[in-house]
């Protein structure tokens, strides 16, 4: 499951792994750089 997040400067992937885990891709458009990327949140039950 992939829930994209988009404003004007950011864009947001929130994503599960095979593992559970919920992970956030962050992406600064105004800057056309990541921020953060593939970074864990938190491990689903």
């Amino acid at each position: 499951m992939k829930i994209f997040v988009l404003n004007w400067q950011f864009k947001v992937l929130f994503y599960v792994d095979e593992q559970r885990t919920l992970r956030i891709t962050v992406e600064d458009l105004f800057l056309n750089e990541l921020i953060v990327t593939n970074q864990a949140v938190v491990q689903l039950l």
